[in-house]
């Protein structure tokens, strides 16, 4: 009698294990042909993505960051930059993430205005937010980065960083995604010359008959203030610098003989 349960046990948990395996064996043909349905699509994504970083390191980081290094000719903003270049390591780690938390409040005012349904001022605060952060991370990392070396922790990271982004980015430069991109990039940047080189005389024109009706429209204004002084009498409280006296010139020394 023993036996016979035993048996019939042995036989219940084979079926089970067989009818688990068969199921098993479903659901991982099932599973790779839903990865055959979407590999393509996520491969797609994924390039497309690793090809808009590294955009926005080559034509975005780099040329935000020299962007603002030519302020350097301004006095004040020279002065400023050697004050962070001058910092010790850890107050230019701190100096590093100042851009980032100053513009959280212009990130929240366009969350704020895309949820109350002002979605063009929110996408134009958001970008114009991410940009200036984006520029002043990239400038005083710039400047900072020697002392930012000399923090054990943050050398080590970057040294581990930089290999693997290169390595990233050598296999995104030999993608096709990357390859469409350039000849894009090439041909939007020719366009725009070929349409500046068009427009520039006739922007040029249009900025200066600008610049004389601007000045045509002080002196007229100059012109109607000098005639309302003069009818309201009020000469002596504003003269003219035509009609101020010319400074007495003193007479030479006459010569005895």
């Amino acid at each position: 009698m023993g036996s016979s349960v035993n048996r019939m046990l042995t036989g219940m948990l084979g079926q089970s294990a067989r009818a688990l395996t068969r199921v098993l064996d479903l659901l991982a043909s099932g599973v790779r042909q839903v990865w055959l349905l979407l590999r393509p699509p996520l491969l797609f994504a994924l390039n497309v993505l690793a090809a808009l970083i590294v955009l926005f390191e080559e034509w975005g980081w780099r040329p935000l960051s020299a962007a603002l290094a030519k302020l350097a000719r301004f006095p004040l903003w020279a002065h400023m930059e050697r004050s962070i270049a001058a910092l010790p390591p850890y107050g230019a780690l701190l100096v590093f993430t100042v851009p980032s938390v100053v513009l959280i409040p212009a990130k929240l005012i366009g969350v704020y205005m895309f949820a109350t349904g002002h979605f063009i001022v929110a996408l134009i605060v958001i970008f114009l937010a991410k940009i200036i952060s984006t520029a002043l991370i990239a400038r005083i990392f710039e400047l900072t980065q020697p002392a930012l070396m000399q923090i054990g922790w943050f050398a080590y990271a970057y040294n581990k960083f930089i290999p693997w982004k290169d390595r990233v980015f050598a296999w995104l430069r030999a993608s096709w995604v990357w390859r469409v991109g350039r000849v894009i990039k090439w041909r939007t940047m020719r366009s725009l010359r070929a349409g500046w080189q068009r427009w520039k005389p006739t922007l040029r024109a249009s900025f200066d008959g600008m610049k004389q009706l601007m000045r045509d429209s002080a002196k007229s204004l100059a012109e109607r203030a000098r005639a309302l002084t003069a009818r309201l009498g009020l000469q002596r409280f504003f003269p003219s610098r035509s009609g101020a006296a010319a400074p007495k010139q003193l007479a030479p020394p006459k010569t005895q003989i």
